[in-house]
């Protein structure tokens, strides 16, 4: 790893925090650049203050966020933001290969990635709406097990999926 003069971290590899109990990084941590994946997923995370700008993968899945204000602006493949308490995808990503932030409390796609190479998963969370929808998903929309039954032609009205629409 790197400490860089601003005194954050890069790491050439991957940096593996799961199953490890944690709310918070130290206040004395923050990542920058992950060349590899960085996983913070399965713990007890209510932010994501000190994690990396940058990253190959992300997971943060599993935990106890509400916002992913201070996540990584960069992620050159898989967000997993799934299976938190998410009521908004505010601090996401613009661009993004896959997508998963199904299983949360969304009310609200606000701040969803503006483009998904992939797939994008909002499965089983309590929309009654697509506002926010990313505009283009190069692959399958996943959206069944909301508060509202979307279907394929109200996604379609709001976003451009090259795939499958699961409603």
């Amino acid at each position: 790893y790197i400490i860089n003069d601003d005194y954050s971290i890069d790491v050439k590899g991957n940096v593996f925090l799961q199953l490890k109990k944690l709310q918070l990084f130290p206040s004395f941590i923050q990542f920058n650049k992950i060349e590899g994946e960085f996983r913070c997923d399965s713990n007890n995370f209510t932010t994501l203050k000190g994690g990396p700008k940058y990253t190959r993968d992300f997971r943060c899945d599993s935990n106890q966020l509400i916002t992913l204000k201070w996540g990584p602006k960069t992620v050159l493949s898989n967000y997993y933001c799934n299976n938190n308490k998410l009521i908004n995808l505010r601090g996401a990503p613009k661009n993004i290969a896959f997508f998963y932030c199904n299983d949360n409390d969304l009310i609200s796609l606000e701040g969803s990635p503006i483009k998904v190479g992939g797939d994008f998963y909002c499965h089983n969370n309590n929309l009654i709406n697509l506002d926010g929808s990313p505009k283009k998903v190069g692959h399958d929309f996943y959206c069944s097990g909301n508060s509202k039954k979307f279907t394929e032609k109200e996604v379609r009205e709001v976003c451009d999926v090259k795939g499958n629409v699961y409603e």
